[in-house]
């Protein structure tokens, strides 16, 4: 991440694995889709821990280490909120093959929404208790108290929001640290403008990809996630950019998935930035 927070943003190939949603308990007696979907997050939780605990960073990374960044999150008022990823959201896109775009974000629990109007009533209900439910990763969530740490040691004030708590107006003041792509946090959408990498790609399958807008000398035009006998390569992109009103500073962690997204802010909070 250069000094220039308008910059091109710098992307980090990471290690990766499924996600790691957080677990959903529908009341007993729930229809059979409330099930299905409380056993999609209690698998994805069962086979991640093992990998979660296999790749860790094994030497342990000083959050205390005052990082370039943090001056110009300091310039938002000394608070910094640290936004949480919304794994509902991301599911309910996952279970239906639709994007949800961030106007229709602040809606996402209102049962007339159209990622709702499901043909089956039993799976229509399971998307509305997704949509009334607040579940993050455990991973993000971890990643997120560490960074209240850091910024704790930094004598800057941080605190934990949730992405679906925040409204655009939000945006024009204080300094925000937003973690994950725009299928778990639309809010990223309101800066990817001004973002040389662009994560795009269709809801049908994994297609999603890193475009690089203004590919420089050796650099590639599309970063995708790559798989081969040495494991799962992905990618995740940094960026620092103004708020909507200069008067605090935004950075934007989106990986492509969870790992992706962890490895990046460790690597972040690990002292070392990208040139």
């Amino acid at each position: 991440v250069a000094d220039d927070p308008l910059a091109p943003s710098a992307i980090l190939a990471a290690s990766a694995a499924d996600a790691t949603p957080g677990e959903v308990r529908p009341a007993p007696g729930r229809a059979r889709w409330l099930w299905v979907a409380a056993g999609i997050l209690l698998l994805c939780t069962a086979e991640t821990v093992p990998w979660w605990k296999a790749h860790r960073t094994q030497q342990p990374y000083n959050s205390a280490t005052p990082l370039e960044i943090f001056p110009f999150l300091a310039k938002g008022g000394g608070n910094v909120a640290i936004v949480l990823p919304d794994t509902s959201l991301l599911l309910i896109q996952k279970i239906m093959n639709t994007e949800i775009p961030l106007e229709a974000y602040t809606q996402i629990s209102n049962p007339k929404d159209p990622a709702f109007q499901a043909d089956d009533l039993e799976l229509r209900s399971a998307l509305g208790l997704l949509g009334d439910v607040r579940t993050t990763t455990m991973d993000e969530a971890s990643v997120g108290m560490d960074f209240m740490q850091s910024l704790t040691k930094a004598g800057l004030q941080g605190e934990l929001s949730y992405a679906r708590d925040l409204h655009i107006r939000d945006f024009g003041q204080g300094s925000y640290i937003l973690i994950g792509n725009q299928r778990s946090d639309p809010w990223v959408t309101l800066f990817t403008g001004r973002d040389n990498f662009q994560f795009v790609g269709k809801p049908t399958g994994y297609d999603y990809v890193f475009r690089n807008m203004h590919p420089a000398p050796g650099e590639q035009e599309e970063y995708a996630p790559v798989q081969s006998p040495l494991g799962f390569t992905n990618y995740a992109d940094i960026t620092l950019t103004p708020n909507l009103t200069d008067s605090g500073y935004v950075l934007m962690i989106v990986g492509s998935d969870v790992p992706a997204n962890e490895a990046a802010a460790r690597f972040l909070m690990g002292g070392e930035l990208p040139a």
